[in-house]
Protein backbone atom coordinates (compact mmCIF):
# COMPACT_ATOMS: atom_id res chain seq x y z
CA UNK A 1 0.00 0.00 0.00
CA UNK A 2 1.10 3.73 -0.79
CA UNK A 3 2.27 5.84 1.71
CA UNK A 4 1.78 9.06 1.21
CA UNK A 5 3.63 11.91 3.30
CA UNK A 6 3.55 15.04 3.87
CA UNK A 7 6.88 15.75 2.30
CA UNK A 8 5.84 13.95 -0.59
CA UNK A 9 2.88 16.02 -0.87
CA UNK A 10 4.86 19.48 -0.37
CA UNK A 11 7.41 18.51 -2.97
CA UNK A 12 4.51 17.67 -5.51
CA UNK A 13 3.13 20.96 -4.24
CA UNK A 14 -0.86 19.38 -4.29
CA UNK A 15 -3.18 18.21 -1.72
CA UNK A 16 -4.77 15.25 -1.10
CA UNK A 17 -8.20 14.96 -1.72
CA UNK A 18 -8.75 11.37 -1.53
CA UNK A 19 -7.83 7.73 -1.68
CA UNK A 20 -9.61 5.43 -3.17
CA UNK A 21 -8.79 1.00 -3.09
CA UNK A 22 -10.12 -0.78 -5.95
CA UNK A 23 -8.91 -4.10 -5.50
CA UNK A 24 -6.61 -3.48 -3.07
CA UNK A 25 -4.86 -1.67 -5.36
CA UNK A 26 -4.62 2.69 -4.80
CA UNK A 27 -5.27 4.88 -7.34
CA UNK A 28 -3.98 8.68 -5.87
CA UNK A 29 -6.11 11.50 -6.96
CA UNK A 30 -4.73 15.11 -6.49
CA UNK A 31 -6.30 18.42 -7.24
CA UNK A 32 -4.34 20.91 -7.94
CA UNK A 33 -1.99 22.42 -10.89
CA UNK A 34 0.67 19.84 -11.59
CA UNK A 35 4.35 21.26 -11.77
CA UNK A 36 5.36 20.43 -15.58
CA UNK A 37 9.24 21.51 -15.57
CA UNK A 38 11.16 18.60 -16.65
CA UNK A 39 12.49 17.90 -20.42
CA UNK A 40 14.80 16.21 -22.27
CA UNK A 41 15.37 19.80 -23.70
CA UNK A 42 15.14 23.54 -23.74
CA UNK A 43 15.33 25.73 -27.06
CA UNK A 44 16.64 29.32 -26.15
CA UNK A 45 14.42 31.79 -26.39
CA UNK A 46 13.84 34.19 -28.06
CA UNK A 47 15.44 33.30 -31.56
CA UNK A 48 18.99 34.53 -32.21
CA UNK A 49 19.35 36.16 -35.18
CA UNK A 50 22.52 37.90 -36.36
CA UNK A 51 24.00 39.25 -39.88
CA UNK A 52 25.87 36.51 -41.52
CA UNK A 53 29.05 38.35 -41.53
CA UNK A 54 28.31 39.13 -37.96
CA UNK A 55 31.85 38.40 -35.25
CA UNK A 56 30.31 38.22 -31.48
CA UNK A 57 32.66 39.04 -28.70
CA UNK A 58 30.95 37.26 -25.93
CA UNK A 59 27.67 35.59 -25.33
CA UNK A 60 27.37 33.94 -22.11
CA UNK A 61 24.41 31.82 -21.99
CA UNK A 62 23.50 30.84 -18.54
CA UNK A 63 22.43 26.77 -18.37
CA UNK A 64 20.67 25.48 -15.72
CA UNK A 65 19.52 21.90 -14.17
CA UNK A 66 18.21 20.44 -11.71
CA UNK A 67 15.89 17.41 -10.48
CA UNK A 68 12.31 18.24 -12.15
CA UNK A 69 8.60 17.84 -10.22
CA UNK A 70 7.02 16.46 -13.21
CA UNK A 71 7.50 16.13 -17.36
CA UNK A 72 5.39 16.05 -20.28
CA UNK A 73 5.43 12.84 -21.29
CA UNK A 74 6.39 13.81 -25.02
CA UNK A 75 9.24 15.76 -23.79
CA UNK A 76 11.05 12.43 -22.69
CA UNK A 77 9.98 9.75 -24.75
CA UNK A 78 8.20 8.78 -27.56
CA UNK A 79 4.52 8.89 -27.08
CA UNK A 80 2.39 6.07 -29.31
CA UNK A 81 -1.67 5.91 -28.49
CA UNK A 82 -4.04 3.07 -29.84
CA UNK A 83 -7.45 3.87 -28.33
CA UNK A 84 -7.10 4.37 -24.35
CA UNK A 85 -3.94 2.67 -24.38
CA UNK A 86 -0.44 4.94 -24.32
CA UNK A 87 3.07 3.43 -24.33
CA UNK A 88 5.72 5.68 -23.79
CA UNK A 89 8.95 4.69 -25.26
CA UNK A 90 12.21 5.94 -23.39
CA UNK A 91 14.59 4.37 -25.94
CA UNK A 92 16.96 3.30 -23.41
CA UNK A 93 16.03 2.52 -19.07
CA UNK A 94 14.64 4.95 -16.99
CA UNK A 95 13.95 5.56 -13.62
CA UNK A 96 10.14 6.49 -13.24
CA UNK A 97 8.60 7.15 -9.80
CA UNK A 98 5.09 7.98 -11.16
CA UNK A 99 2.90 9.28 -13.62
CA UNK A 100 0.00 11.87 -14.06
CA UNK A 101 -2.14 13.84 -16.00
CA UNK A 102 -2.51 17.84 -16.54
CA UNK A 103 -6.32 17.54 -16.91
CA UNK A 104 -7.50 15.43 -14.56
CA UNK A 105 -11.44 16.19 -15.14
CA UNK A 106 -10.95 14.61 -18.76
CA UNK A 107 -8.39 11.64 -18.36
CA UNK A 108 -8.46 8.75 -15.73
CA UNK A 109 -5.37 6.73 -15.07
CA UNK A 110 -6.49 3.12 -14.99
CA UNK A 111 -3.43 1.14 -14.26
CA UNK A 112 0.61 1.38 -15.33
CA UNK A 113 3.02 -1.96 -16.68
CA UNK A 114 5.93 -1.41 -17.04
CA UNK A 115 8.02 -3.50 -20.17
CA UNK A 116 10.29 -6.06 -18.83
CA UNK A 117 12.27 -6.25 -22.07
CA UNK A 118 9.84 -9.14 -23.84
CA UNK A 119 6.21 -7.89 -22.65
CA UNK A 120 4.41 -5.19 -20.70
CA UNK A 121 4.86 -7.17 -16.94
CA UNK A 122 2.08 -6.76 -14.22
CA UNK A 123 0.80 -3.67 -13.58
CA UNK A 124 2.53 -1.06 -10.61
CA UNK A 125 -1.05 0.38 -10.45
CA UNK A 126 -4.43 -0.36 -11.10
CA UNK A 127 -6.38 -3.02 -12.66
CA UNK A 128 -7.71 -3.66 -16.02
CA UNK A 129 -10.37 -5.50 -14.56
CA UNK A 130 -11.97 -2.39 -12.20
CA UNK A 131 -15.53 -1.71 -13.79
CA UNK A 132 -15.68 1.69 -12.56
CA UNK A 133 -12.02 3.69 -12.78
CA UNK A 134 -12.10 6.43 -10.59
CA UNK A 135 -9.88 10.05 -12.38
CA UNK A 136 -7.06 10.57 -10.98
CA UNK A 137 -4.27 14.06 -11.41
CA UNK A 138 -1.32 12.04 -10.18
CA UNK A 139 -0.34 8.29 -9.36
CA UNK A 140 2.63 7.47 -7.43
CA UNK A 141 4.76 3.88 -7.67
CA UNK A 142 5.10 2.11 -4.92
CA UNK A 143 8.56 1.93 -5.18
CA UNK A 144 11.03 2.97 -8.54
CA UNK A 145 11.00 1.33 -11.43
CA UNK A 146 13.29 1.56 -14.42
CA UNK A 147 12.53 0.36 -17.69
CA UNK A 148 12.29 1.84 -21.26
CA UNK A 149 8.72 1.95 -21.77
CA UNK A 150 5.36 2.20 -19.93
CA UNK A 151 2.25 1.02 -20.68
CA UNK A 152 -0.24 3.54 -19.68
CA UNK A 153 -4.16 2.46 -20.01
CA UNK A 154 -6.70 5.26 -19.29
CA UNK A 155 -10.37 5.42 -19.01
CA UNK A 156 -10.88 8.03 -22.24
CA UNK A 157 -9.79 7.91 -26.01
CA UNK A 158 -8.76 10.85 -25.99
CA UNK A 159 -5.49 12.28 -27.73
CA UNK A 160 -3.28 12.44 -23.64
CA UNK A 161 -0.24 13.67 -25.69
CA UNK A 162 0.10 17.08 -24.23
CA UNK A 163 -1.77 15.75 -20.82
CA UNK A 164 0.32 13.06 -19.65
CA UNK A 165 3.10 13.54 -17.01
CA UNK A 166 5.87 11.39 -15.77
CA UNK A 167 8.03 11.93 -13.07
CA UNK A 168 11.77 10.85 -13.36
CA UNK A 169 13.46 11.26 -9.94
CA UNK A 170 16.80 11.43 -11.60
CA UNK A 171 19.57 14.27 -11.94
CA UNK A 172 19.75 15.50 -15.32
CA UNK A 173 22.94 14.32 -16.86
CA UNK A 174 25.60 14.54 -19.64
CA UNK A 175 24.18 18.01 -20.83
CA UNK A 176 25.08 19.34 -24.82
CA UNK A 177 24.67 22.43 -26.08
CA UNK A 178 23.98 22.28 -29.93
CA UNK A 179 23.59 24.71 -32.36
CA UNK A 180 21.41 24.29 -35.42
CA UNK A 181 21.44 20.57 -34.84
CA UNK A 182 25.14 20.33 -35.23
CA UNK A 183 28.06 18.84 -33.55
CA UNK A 184 27.74 19.94 -29.40
CA UNK A 185 29.52 22.77 -29.11
CA UNK A 186 29.78 22.57 -25.46
CA UNK A 187 29.13 19.21 -22.76
CA UNK A 188 28.62 18.73 -18.90
CA UNK A 189 29.46 14.50 -18.51
CA UNK A 190 27.75 13.36 -15.70
CA UNK A 191 24.96 14.26 -13.26
CA UNK A 192 24.24 18.32 -12.57
CA UNK A 193 25.31 18.63 -8.47
CA UNK A 194 25.07 22.20 -7.26
CA UNK A 195 28.26 22.91 -5.85
CA UNK A 196 30.41 20.40 -8.03
CA UNK A 197 33.08 21.91 -10.39
CA UNK A 198 31.73 24.29 -12.58
CA UNK A 199 28.13 24.06 -11.11
CA UNK A 200 26.69 26.88 -8.78
CA UNK A 201 23.39 26.78 -6.63
CA UNK A 202 20.56 28.71 -7.30
CA UNK A 203 18.45 29.52 -4.32
CA UNK A 204 15.31 31.01 -5.24
CA UNK A 205 14.89 28.06 -8.43
CA UNK A 206 16.75 24.84 -5.96
CA UNK A 207 18.94 24.48 -9.63
CA UNK A 208 22.38 24.54 -10.33
CA UNK A 209 23.61 26.77 -12.82
CA UNK A 210 26.69 27.94 -15.24
CA UNK A 211 27.44 29.91 -17.60
CA UNK A 212 28.40 28.86 -21.30
CA UNK A 213 30.17 31.43 -23.75
CA UNK A 214 29.00 30.35 -26.91
CA UNK A 215 30.93 33.49 -28.78
CA UNK A 216 33.62 31.06 -30.57
CA UNK A 217 31.05 28.50 -31.77
CA UNK A 218 28.66 31.49 -33.24
CA UNK A 219 31.30 32.36 -34.89
CA UNK A 220 32.07 29.33 -36.26
CA UNK A 221 28.93 29.87 -38.19
CA UNK A 222 28.79 33.71 -39.13
CA UNK A 223 32.10 35.67 -39.37
CA UNK A 224 31.12 35.59 -43.24
CA UNK A 225 33.61 38.31 -45.02
CA UNK A 226 31.50 37.91 -48.37
CA UNK A 227 28.07 38.32 -46.74
CA UNK A 228 26.17 41.74 -47.01
CA UNK A 229 25.13 43.24 -43.29
CA UNK A 230 21.67 43.02 -44.65
CA UNK A 231 21.68 39.25 -44.73
CA UNK A 232 20.87 37.36 -41.29
CA UNK A 233 20.72 33.62 -40.45
CA UNK A 234 18.45 32.10 -37.59
CA UNK A 235 20.37 30.20 -34.64
CA UNK A 236 18.45 27.40 -32.71
CA UNK A 237 20.74 27.11 -29.69
CA UNK A 238 19.18 23.78 -28.06
CA UNK A 239 20.65 22.52 -24.29
CA UNK A 240 19.56 18.74 -24.18
CA UNK A 241 20.71 16.00 -21.72
CA UNK A 242 21.01 12.41 -21.99
CA UNK A 243 18.66 11.71 -18.66
CA UNK A 244 16.23 14.38 -18.30
CA UNK A 245 15.31 17.16 -15.74
CA UNK A 246 14.43 20.62 -15.20
CA UNK A 247 16.40 22.47 -17.70
CA UNK A 248 16.64 26.01 -18.08
CA UNK A 249 18.72 28.54 -21.07
CA UNK A 250 19.08 31.77 -20.50
CA UNK A 251 20.89 34.64 -23.02
CA UNK A 252 22.51 37.30 -21.54
CA UNK A 253 21.75 39.87 -19.87
CA UNK A 254 23.68 42.40 -22.22
CA UNK A 255 21.90 42.56 -25.67
CA UNK A 256 24.32 43.98 -27.95
CA UNK A 257 26.94 41.03 -27.53
CA UNK A 258 29.59 42.87 -28.55
CA UNK A 259 29.16 42.80 -31.89
CA UNK A 260 31.71 43.68 -35.04
CA UNK A 261 31.43 42.44 -38.61
CA UNK A 262 33.56 41.07 -41.29
CA UNK A 263 34.02 42.67 -44.40
CA UNK A 264 36.37 42.06 -47.38
CA UNK A 265 37.84 45.23 -49.12
CA UNK A 266 39.23 45.56 -52.32
CA UNK A 267 42.61 47.18 -52.37
CA UNK A 268 43.29 50.60 -54.81
CA UNK A 269 44.36 50.23 -58.08
CA UNK A 270 47.72 49.43 -58.34
CA UNK A 271 48.33 48.86 -54.11
CA UNK A 272 48.17 45.06 -54.31
CA UNK A 273 51.67 45.59 -54.94
CA UNK A 274 53.79 47.58 -53.01
CA UNK A 275 57.52 48.52 -54.47
CA UNK A 276 60.18 49.26 -52.37
CA UNK A 277 63.22 50.97 -54.31
CA UNK A 278 64.91 51.12 -50.88
CA UNK A 279 63.63 51.10 -46.70
CA UNK A 280 61.02 53.15 -45.90
CA UNK A 281 57.28 53.40 -45.58
CA UNK A 282 54.25 53.54 -47.57
CA UNK A 283 50.42 53.43 -46.72
CA UNK A 284 47.98 51.42 -48.90
CA UNK A 285 44.78 53.09 -48.54
CA UNK A 286 41.71 50.58 -46.81
CA UNK A 287 37.83 51.48 -48.15
CA UNK A 288 35.76 49.92 -45.73
CA UNK A 289 32.11 49.79 -46.03
CA UNK A 290 30.18 53.05 -45.64
CA UNK A 291 28.08 51.79 -42.61
CA UNK A 292 31.29 51.38 -40.97
CA UNK A 293 32.11 53.75 -37.88
CA UNK A 294 35.67 52.02 -36.88
CA UNK A 295 38.23 49.51 -37.84
CA UNK A 296 39.15 47.06 -35.07
CA UNK A 297 41.46 44.62 -36.59
CA UNK A 298 42.41 43.72 -40.21
CA UNK A 299 43.68 40.84 -41.18
CA UNK A 300 45.70 39.98 -45.05
CA UNK A 301 47.93 37.59 -46.19
CA UNK A 302 51.58 39.18 -47.02
CA UNK A 303 53.29 37.66 -49.87
CA UNK A 304 57.64 38.54 -50.60
CA UNK A 305 60.36 37.08 -51.49
CA UNK A 306 62.70 39.75 -50.37
CA UNK A 307 66.96 39.81 -49.85
CA UNK A 308 69.08 39.22 -47.05
CA UNK A 309 69.67 42.59 -46.63
CA UNK A 310 68.07 45.01 -43.70
CA UNK A 311 68.54 48.76 -42.69
CA UNK A 312 68.63 49.89 -39.26
CA UNK A 313 66.41 51.72 -38.37
CA UNK A 314 64.06 51.67 -41.28
CA UNK A 315 62.62 54.92 -40.75
CA UNK A 316 64.76 58.05 -39.74
CA UNK A 317 66.19 59.21 -37.47
CA UNK A 318 64.06 62.85 -38.82
CA UNK A 319 65.96 65.99 -38.85
CA UNK A 320 65.12 68.40 -36.31
CA UNK A 321 63.51 71.44 -37.79
CA UNK A 322 64.13 75.10 -37.24
CA UNK A 323 60.51 74.87 -35.59
CA UNK A 324 57.48 73.06 -35.89
CA UNK A 325 55.97 72.60 -39.15
CA UNK A 326 59.31 73.79 -41.16
CA UNK A 327 61.41 71.95 -43.27
CA UNK A 328 64.71 74.06 -42.34
CA UNK A 329 66.72 72.26 -40.26
CA UNK A 330 67.81 73.73 -37.01
CA UNK A 331 71.05 72.82 -37.71
CA UNK A 332 73.70 71.07 -40.28
CA UNK A 333 77.34 70.42 -40.57
CA UNK A 334 78.79 71.37 -43.93
CA UNK A 335 81.80 69.07 -45.66
CA UNK A 336 84.59 69.84 -47.88
CA UNK A 337 87.82 67.60 -48.83
CA UNK A 338 89.40 70.14 -45.71
CA UNK A 339 86.68 69.20 -42.64
CA UNK A 340 85.43 65.87 -42.08
CA UNK A 341 83.28 63.95 -39.87
CA UNK A 342 82.98 61.25 -37.44
CA UNK A 343 79.92 59.85 -36.11
CA UNK A 344 79.14 57.46 -33.26
CA UNK A 345 77.53 54.16 -34.92
CA UNK A 346 74.19 52.96 -33.08
CA UNK A 347 74.21 49.37 -31.49
CA UNK A 348 75.18 46.58 -34.08
CA UNK A 349 74.23 43.93 -31.36
CA UNK A 350 71.57 42.82 -34.01
CA UNK A 351 73.79 42.33 -37.37
CA UNK A 352 76.29 39.64 -38.09
CA UNK A 353 77.61 41.81 -40.21
CA UNK A 354 77.96 45.10 -42.10
CA UNK A 355 77.87 45.51 -45.54
CA UNK A 356 76.79 49.32 -46.26
CA UNK A 357 75.92 52.79 -44.18
CA UNK A 358 73.17 55.07 -45.35
CA UNK A 359 73.80 58.75 -45.02
CA UNK A 360 71.13 61.80 -45.99
CA UNK A 361 73.64 64.51 -47.38
CA UNK A 362 72.78 67.24 -50.10
CA UNK A 363 75.21 68.10 -52.14
CA UNK A 364 75.68 72.02 -53.03
CA UNK A 365 76.64 73.02 -56.68
CA UNK A 366 78.65 71.29 -58.90
CA UNK A 367 77.68 67.76 -56.94
CA UNK A 368 80.31 66.01 -54.85
CA UNK A 369 82.41 62.87 -54.17
CA UNK A 370 82.03 61.28 -50.59
CA UNK A 371 82.96 57.78 -49.26
CA UNK A 372 83.09 56.21 -45.52
CA UNK A 373 85.46 54.87 -43.63
CA UNK A 374 85.03 52.64 -40.24
CA UNK A 375 86.97 53.32 -37.10
CA UNK A 376 87.42 51.51 -33.89
CA UNK A 377 86.29 53.02 -30.70
CA UNK A 378 89.18 54.31 -28.10
CA UNK A 379 87.99 55.67 -24.70
CA UNK A 380 84.51 56.54 -26.43
CA UNK A 381 86.45 58.65 -29.51
CA UNK A 382 87.25 57.76 -32.65
CA UNK A 383 90.11 55.53 -32.95
CA UNK A 384 92.32 54.22 -35.72
CA UNK A 385 90.77 53.30 -39.15
CA UNK A 386 89.80 49.18 -39.57
CA UNK A 387 91.21 47.44 -42.73
CA UNK A 388 89.87 46.89 -45.62
CA UNK A 389 86.73 49.51 -43.64
CA UNK A 390 86.49 52.35 -46.70
CA UNK A 391 83.51 52.52 -48.91
CA UNK A 392 83.63 52.52 -52.27
CA UNK A 393 83.63 56.58 -53.49
CA UNK A 394 79.87 57.77 -54.30
CA UNK A 395 78.95 60.53 -56.68
CA UNK A 396 76.35 62.64 -55.40
CA UNK A 397 74.46 65.14 -57.90
CA UNK A 398 73.44 68.87 -57.03
CA UNK A 399 70.65 68.86 -54.50
CA UNK A 400 67.36 71.40 -55.52
CA UNK A 401 66.06 73.72 -54.02
CA UNK A 402 65.46 72.83 -49.66
CA UNK A 403 62.57 70.93 -48.99
CA UNK A 404 61.67 67.90 -47.00
CA UNK A 405 62.25 65.50 -49.65
CA UNK A 406 65.61 66.79 -51.16
CA UNK A 407 66.85 66.33 -46.97
CA UNK A 408 65.93 62.57 -46.77
CA UNK A 409 67.58 61.48 -49.63
CA UNK A 410 69.45 58.97 -48.50
CA UNK A 411 72.73 57.37 -50.43
CA UNK A 412 74.46 54.25 -49.62
CA UNK A 413 77.93 53.76 -49.06
CA UNK A 414 78.78 49.97 -49.72
CA UNK A 415 81.78 48.27 -48.26
CA UNK A 416 84.31 45.97 -51.03
CA UNK A 417 83.11 43.25 -48.93
CA UNK A 418 81.42 42.67 -45.85
CA UNK A 419 82.46 43.80 -42.21
CA UNK A 420 81.86 40.84 -39.54
CA UNK A 421 81.12 42.48 -36.17
CA UNK A 422 81.46 40.28 -33.18
CA UNK A 423 79.84 41.76 -29.69
CA UNK A 424 82.81 42.23 -27.17
CA UNK A 425 85.37 42.41 -30.24
CA UNK A 426 87.64 45.88 -29.59
CA UNK A 427 88.00 46.02 -32.73
CA UNK A 428 84.45 46.42 -33.61
CA UNK A 429 83.13 49.85 -35.50
CA UNK A 430 82.49 52.38 -33.25
CA UNK A 431 82.71 55.15 -35.21
CA UNK A 432 82.13 56.27 -39.46
CA UNK A 433 84.07 58.79 -40.55
CA UNK A 434 82.54 61.22 -43.56
CA UNK A 435 85.08 62.18 -46.46
CA UNK A 436 84.39 64.31 -48.83
CA UNK A 437 87.00 63.57 -51.93
CA UNK A 438 85.41 66.75 -54.25
CA UNK A 439 82.99 69.45 -53.65
CA UNK A 440 80.78 70.37 -50.56
CA UNK A 441 77.99 68.62 -49.13
CA UNK A 442 75.42 69.56 -45.82
CA UNK A 443 74.38 67.45 -43.72
CA UNK A 444 71.22 67.85 -41.38
CA UNK A 445 71.22 67.26 -37.79
CA UNK A 446 68.65 65.31 -35.57
CA UNK A 447 67.48 65.51 -31.92
CA UNK A 448 67.05 61.65 -31.13
CA UNK A 449 68.65 60.85 -29.00
CA UNK A 450 69.61 57.35 -30.25
CA UNK A 451 71.55 58.88 -32.58
CA UNK A 452 75.71 58.93 -32.35
CA UNK A 453 77.53 61.65 -31.31
CA UNK A 454 79.64 63.89 -33.66
CA UNK A 455 82.93 64.83 -33.99
CA UNK A 456 84.73 67.07 -36.79
CA UNK A 457 88.05 67.72 -37.73
CA UNK A 458 90.65 67.29 -40.71
CA UNK A 459 90.07 63.34 -42.63
CA UNK A 460 92.84 62.12 -41.26
CA UNK A 461 91.85 63.72 -37.67
CA UNK A 462 91.94 64.41 -34.28
CA UNK A 463 88.74 64.57 -34.05
CA UNK A 464 86.76 67.25 -31.66
CA UNK A 465 83.50 67.61 -29.75
CA UNK A 466 81.00 69.88 -31.30
CA UNK A 467 80.76 73.07 -29.27
CA UNK A 468 78.50 73.37 -26.68
CA UNK A 469 76.00 75.92 -28.05
CA UNK A 470 73.04 75.45 -25.67
CA UNK A 471 70.15 73.53 -27.71
CA UNK A 472 72.87 72.75 -30.33
CA UNK A 473 75.12 70.48 -27.68
CA UNK A 474 72.04 68.34 -27.57
CA UNK A 475 71.89 67.41 -31.66
CA UNK A 476 73.26 63.91 -32.66
CA UNK A 477 74.40 62.62 -36.24
CA UNK A 478 72.22 61.02 -39.07
CA UNK A 479 72.92 57.13 -39.88
CA UNK A 480 71.53 54.39 -40.96
CA UNK A 481 73.33 50.77 -40.96
CA UNK A 482 72.82 48.04 -43.92
CA UNK A 483 73.72 44.23 -43.35
CA UNK A 484 72.77 40.69 -42.38
CA UNK A 485 71.14 39.44 -39.13
CA UNK A 486 73.11 37.18 -36.49
CA UNK A 487 73.07 33.44 -37.33
CA UNK A 488 70.06 31.83 -35.81
CA UNK A 489 68.17 35.67 -35.18
CA UNK A 490 66.62 36.72 -38.03
CA UNK A 491 65.37 40.02 -38.59
CA UNK A 492 61.46 40.07 -39.82
CA UNK A 493 62.01 42.42 -43.55
CA UNK A 494 59.00 43.81 -42.99
CA UNK A 495 56.76 46.46 -40.09
CA UNK A 496 53.03 45.94 -40.51
CA UNK A 497 50.35 48.28 -38.63
CA UNK A 498 47.24 50.82 -39.67
CA UNK A 499 47.89 54.57 -39.40
CA UNK A 500 46.69 55.85 -36.35
CA UNK A 501 46.77 52.14 -34.68
CA UNK A 502 48.60 50.03 -31.89
CA UNK A 503 52.51 49.94 -32.67
CA UNK A 504 53.55 47.70 -35.62
CA UNK A 505 54.58 44.04 -35.76
CA UNK A 506 56.91 42.49 -37.46
CA UNK A 507 56.05 39.87 -40.30
CA UNK A 508 58.36 37.94 -42.16
CA UNK A 509 56.33 37.01 -45.62
CA UNK A 510 56.91 34.32 -48.24
CA UNK A 511 56.53 33.75 -51.93
CA UNK A 512 53.35 32.25 -50.75
CA UNK A 513 52.13 34.48 -48.44
CA UNK A 514 51.53 34.54 -44.67
CA UNK A 515 48.68 35.79 -42.43
CA UNK A 516 49.21 38.79 -40.82
CA UNK A 517 46.57 40.74 -38.15
CA UNK A 518 46.92 44.14 -37.16
CA UNK A 519 44.80 45.84 -34.14
CA UNK A 520 42.93 48.97 -34.31
CA UNK A 521 40.69 50.59 -33.55
CA UNK A 522 41.23 53.21 -36.02
CA UNK A 523 37.97 54.94 -37.45
CA UNK A 524 36.76 53.87 -40.74
CA UNK A 525 36.85 57.01 -42.87
CA UNK A 526 40.34 57.52 -44.15
CA UNK A 527 41.83 53.92 -42.35
CA UNK A 528 45.43 52.93 -44.70
CA UNK A 529 47.77 50.21 -43.58
CA UNK A 530 51.51 51.21 -43.19
CA UNK A 531 53.78 49.02 -44.28
CA UNK A 532 57.47 49.53 -43.44
CA UNK A 533 60.31 47.21 -45.47
CA UNK A 534 63.70 47.32 -43.88
CA UNK A 535 64.94 46.31 -47.65
CA UNK A 536 64.20 46.79 -51.05
CA UNK A 537 61.94 44.53 -52.66
CA UNK A 538 57.88 43.86 -53.95
CA UNK A 539 55.43 43.26 -51.55
CA UNK A 540 51.99 41.63 -51.94
CA UNK A 541 49.08 42.14 -50.16
CA UNK A 542 45.60 40.16 -50.66
CA UNK A 543 42.88 38.70 -49.35
CA UNK A 544 42.15 41.85 -46.84
CA UNK A 545 39.25 41.40 -44.39
CA UNK A 546 38.34 44.34 -41.67
CA UNK A 547 36.78 44.09 -38.85
CA UNK A 548 34.82 46.61 -37.78
CA UNK A 549 32.04 48.33 -35.87
CA UNK A 550 28.96 49.36 -37.13
CA UNK A 551 27.29 52.95 -37.32
CA UNK A 552 24.71 53.87 -34.84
Amino acid sequence: MIQVTSSVLSALNVGVSSILFPREIPILRFTGQLTANGSSSVELSPLLQLPRNAVVASYKVTVRAGRADWAIGKSVGQLRQQGASVVVDFGVLRTVAGVGVVDASKFQIVRVRPWTGTAFADPVVGSAKSSTPQSGAAVLFPSQIRTERLQIDLASTADVSAALLLQLPDLPADLELRINGAAPVWTAPGPVIAGSPGWLADAASGLAYRQVDLAAALNALLADPTADITSEVDLHVVLSARVPGALGLEPPDNASLGLRYLAQVALPAGAKQVRFAEEGLQAVPLHPPDWAQSVEEVKLTVAAKLPPERTLPPLGPDLQPVAAGSAVPLAEMALDPERAAAVALPSLDALGELVAVRLPLRAEAAGAEVRVLLLAGDGGQPGDPLPGAVSKPVELAAAGPASPADMDVWSTFAFPRPIPLHAGDPAKPRFLAILVTRGRVRWAFTGEAAAGEVRFGPPDGPWQPLPGLGQLSDLRGRVRLQGHALSGQPIAPLELGLVGGAARIPATPTPKGVTVELAGPVAATGAALQVVSLTAGTVTLRDVVVTVTRKS
